[in-house]
């Protein structure tokens, strides 16, 4: 999905009206997918991935118990330090906060599905390919695809 950029008083009234599938402040922006658009295309029977922070992915496990969730990790803070500097794209301030919210993000990883270790960028995207076809044969899933599959009494 494409991101729809709208101001401040436009997201505020959005929230009000309860289009959010889910929201969050991260890093002092606002953020949110709207439900319209998520529902549209998991009924058209997309997988949707979300890149969206724990705030976020509570509000979609409350909404849509279904949802899977997958936490992907750096290996380790001083790897994601390394990493932060690397992009040259922060302020020394801005690199801290993000360190200090990211310790208490991983902290959350066990109410998630599965977890990622990004230690290879390759390695973790197959790893999430895996996860996405595992989850298209669970036999819930298939029911919902398949319905012919059901056996009546």
């Amino acid at each position: 999905m494409d991101f729809d950029f709208v101001s401040d008083p436009e997201f505020h009234a959005l929230l009000e009206r309860g289009e959010f599938a889910e929201w969050a402040t991260v890093h002092g922006h606002l953020y949110g997918t709207r439900a319209s658009r998520l529902e549209a295309a998991l009924a058209g029977g997309a997988d949707v991935l979300l890149d969206i922070d724990t705030q976020g992915a509570a509000q979609l496990r409350a909404r849509y118990p279904e949802a899977v969730l997958v936490f992907i990790v750096a290996p380790s803070m001083t790897e994601l330090e390394q990493r932060l500097r690397e992009r040259r794209s922060d302020a020394e301030g801005d690199i801290a906060r993000r360190l200090t919210r990211a310790r208490e993000e991983i902290a959350m990883w066990r109410r998630y599905d599965y977890l990622i270790v990004n230690r290879d960028l390759k390695e973790a995207a197959e790893h999430l390919v895996a996860i996405v076809q595992a989850e298209r044969c669970r036999t819930g899933r298939l029911r919902l695809r398949f319905p012919d599959l059901e056996v009546k009494d």
